[in-house]
């Protein structure tokens, strides 16, 4: 199993919005405070989920490799509602009042559920509808797991092509948190042939990735309650509604659209130290 140094240089992006592997993406440790969720004070951002379907009038259905579906490469070929803008503030989510204005954009991501053909779920590093996506571009989930100094590991979540894994730390097995069953598919557990696991230290990561798999937590009119309800400071309360909640289904698309928050001031290095679990883990 290999673990993750930290800092892991940026990620090049080309046009298509593929990331180019980062180099450093294997053996090491850092020094965290633990699993613990202890975000700075006050520490905000703004969210977006909207939600996406193919629109096969517009763009015909791709296929690739075994002839599995590919989601849709150009910005036309979608059909999609805005969602409500939340507030993200030490790990609890509310609507922003009416007239809530964003900052600067910090991350966006582009996520389908690649169900029936694969487990996976597929993502773009950018909003889907703005430009389009290279036929390469939709990568699937991937994990740097983490040491801590209690010799845990996080699960650390980003693109497949920058990871070093493609697995969580954890099984799912009797006794392990509902988050592994209920945001991942069995594709990504770790499998127990390899050996035991390390301790798990939880899941921390690309905060985009994290919020969209809360959303296909549930079906798309239960968001709101996947957001504020299951998603709490540093754990994950179970939906009771088995893998996935039923959210993982054909052609189900969303974009998600982060935004610095002007009124807590907020840096995008406090959240890149929130995604890389300087503060504890995300879900434990």
């Amino acid at each position: 199993m290999s673990r993750m140094s930290i800092p892991v240089p940026k990620a090049s992006t080309s046009s298509s919005g593929k990331s180019a592997p980062a180099p450093g993406a294997q053996s090491g440790s850092i020094k965290t405070p633990g699993p613990n969720f202890r975000p700075p004070s006050g520490a905000s951002f703004l969210f977006r989920i909207d939600q996406l379907s193919p629109d096969f009038a517009a763009c015909p259905p791709q296929f690739g490799e075994l002839n599995r579906w590919k989601p849709p490469f150009y910005t036309n070929a979608y059909r999609s509602a805005q969602g409500t803008l939340y507030r993200w503030r030490n790990g609890l989510a509310t609507i922003a009042p009416p007239g809530t204005t964003v900052g600067a954009e910090y991350s966006c991501a582009t996520v389908f559920a690649h169900y029936p053909w694969t487990e996976h779920f597929l993502a773009a590093g950018f909003d889907g509808r703005t430009r389009n996506i290279n036929p390469d571009g939709w990568r699937p989930l991937g994990f740097n797991h983490v040491e801590c100094p209690d010799n845990s590991e996080y699960s650390e979540l980003d693109f497949e092509d920058i990871c070093a894994e493609n697995h969580l730390v954890a099984p799912a097995a009797a006794g392990q948190p509902a988050w592994i069953n209920e945001l991942f598919t069995s594709q990504y557990r770790y499998n127990t042939q390899n050996g035991p696991p390390p301790p798990s230290a939880g899941l921390t990561g690309k905060l985009s990735l994290l919020l969209a798999l809360v959303a296909f937590s549930r079906p798309a009119a239960q968001i709101h309650t996947a957001l504020t309800t299951n998603m709490q400071p540093g754990r994950w309360i179970s939906t009771g509604l088995g893998e996935t909640g039923g959210g993982f289904t054909r052609f189900r698309g969303m974009v998600v659209t982060i935004w610095l928050d002007p009124q807590s001031g907020t840096t995008s290095t406090i959240l890149r130290e929130i995604e890389r679990g300087r503060h504890g883990a995300f879900f434990r």
